[in-house]
């Protein structure tokens, strides 16, 4: 969790340049835009369905609150809170088994224990104050004139005459009332660094995949509320006048939530077990929820599984099973090839985008499951494949067509009779988000119907 206010020092105009061929990449923006799209969806890491998956961790949370009475608090932060998750994957094994790359990280906030960034402060709303002298930038020290009790947390200055709370004696104390606590079969509770980890000692299976946080591993850090925001990130107030990415509205905003300080000392610290470090991951999470579209959230994530061999030995939501992601799009691979040369963009778009993302449509309609849901959800799937093209497909080659027209063109491609109803069907389905959709009933009944026929007479 970086101190990621204490550097400000961003772009302020760039200048977005689009072409047709990345001469350093040495690939069609075109081809990328596709890939990006077809392996990662928007819909599929957009912030309203990551929103369920952070929604569900927080209300796990709010029970453990609820049980300590309203004084602790659970603040999501990481790639989760910020909606920045890759997202959970099947790995091709024997059995297959489900992956996750993204832990859940808590701060464990004691609400009582405010602590200002000031050391003239309201006695009555503060327990202590930051004290940033003989630190390194972004770390300090926590101080209490007074304590009700004696306690192995509180470190007695004779010379300051004053209480130093001790970061190492607060964690250890919460790990070892954590210890104390049930949580249940296959997970374990280690320290690890700041953190006091839950961790999982079974690979969850391909069965366990609708179980809330199925797999996922929960990093927990002591954190203290401090306020107001500190004088060491004091550039942030003015970033809303830097930048047109932030207004001044939701800047300000930021600065009135405060921050946190956490039990993490700097690695060169003279005084490791009393000193403590701002957390701005709150805020950061706030950036990440309210300020990040769609858009960007998808190419960031793309960045980070690029680490990752994806497309060989693992799948992303419902990406068809039986071949690789390689091997789906080759068509589109080998014209990344060619468009160097012959740079045809509708060229590309119809021998390549489109062969592609059908090819894609027709293995997930083959593709059968034990469960209806599931089935139903591949032929969804089918359908979304040929959404997803329908703007390059407007774009380049027919700019009066329409999305159900291009999935009406579809549907009776499919050579297939059997899997173009279930085609049209899925697609009928989908008209509360594509009202439109209701125009392809017709043709539906109707291929239903010519199946049903060649059922009864086969001959």
């Amino acid at each position: 969790m970086p101190v990621f206010f204490l550097s400000v020092d961003m772009e302020t105009a760039v200048e977005f340049n689009p072409v047709e061929f990345d001469e350093v990449a040495e690939i069609p923006t075109l081809h990328l835009s596709f890939i990006i799209q077809s392996l990662l969806p928007v819909r599929l890491v957009g912030w309203q369905t990551t929103k369920r998956h952070y929604e569900n961790i927080k209300s796990s949370y709010r029970i453990h609150e609820a049980d300590a009475g309203d004084v602790i608090e659970y603040v999501l932060v990481g790639s989760i809170a910020e909606g920045y998750s890759i997202p959970n994957t099947i790995v091709k094994s024997t059995p297959p088994h489900l992956e996750s790359f993204s832990d859940i990280d808590a701060l464990f906030v004691n609400k009582h224990l405010k602590i200002s960034t000031k050391p003239e402060y309201d006695k009555g709303a503060f327990k202590g104050y930051c004290d940033f002298s003989e630190s390194h930038p972004g770390y300090l020290r926590v101080c209490l004139p007074t304590v009700k009790e004696q306690d192995e947390i509180f470190i007695y200055d004779k010379d300051k005459n004053i209480y130093y709370m001790s970061s190492k004696a607060q964690q250890e104390k919460g790990f070892h009332n954590m210890k104390d606590v049930d949580i249940g079969a296959g997970r374990i509770i280690d320290a690890h660094g700041p953190a006091i980890s839950l961790e999982y000692t079974v690979k969850p299976t391909i069965y366990d995949w609708k179980e809330k946080n199925a797999g996922l591993s929960q990093d927990i850090v002591l954190a203290l509320p401090c306020y107001p925001w500190p004088e060491v990130a004091k550039e942030w107030k003015s970033r809303g006048l830097k930048s047109a990415w932030l207004d001044n509205d939701f800047v300000q905003s930021i600065i009135d939530d405060g921050c946190h300080v956490v039990a993490v000392p700097h690695r060169k610290s003279s005084y490791p077990d009393i000193e403590w470090r701002l957390s701005f991951s709150a805020s950061e999470g706030r950036l990440g929820r309210e300020a990040v579209t769609d858009s960007q959230r998808q190419c960031f994530i793309f960045m980070k599984i690029l680490r990752h061999q994806f497309t060989d030995n693992r799948l992303i939501g419902l990406q068809p099973a039986t071949l690789d992601f390689r091997q789906i799009n080759e068509c589109l691979l080998i014209d990344i090839k060619a468009f160097k040369q012959h740079r045809d963009i509708q060229k590309s778009v119809n021998e390549g985008v489109f062969v592609a993302a059908f090819s894609c449509c027709l293995l997930l309609l083959l593709e059968e499951t034990k469960q209806s849901d599931a089935q139903q959800a591949k032929y969804k799937e089918a359908v979304y494949c040929i959404i997803d093209i329908f703007p390059f497909m407007r774009k380049y080659l027919y700019p009066e067509m329409k999305l159900v027209d291009l999935l009406n063109l579809t549907g009776i491609s499919i050579p297939d009779l059997k899997r173009s109803v279930h085609f049209y069907e899925a697609a009928v389905e989908m008209i509360d988000a594509f009202p439109d959709f209701l125009n392809l009933r017709d043709v539906y009944m109707q291929r239903d119907l010519k199946e049903a026929s060649l059922i009864l007479s086969p001959t």
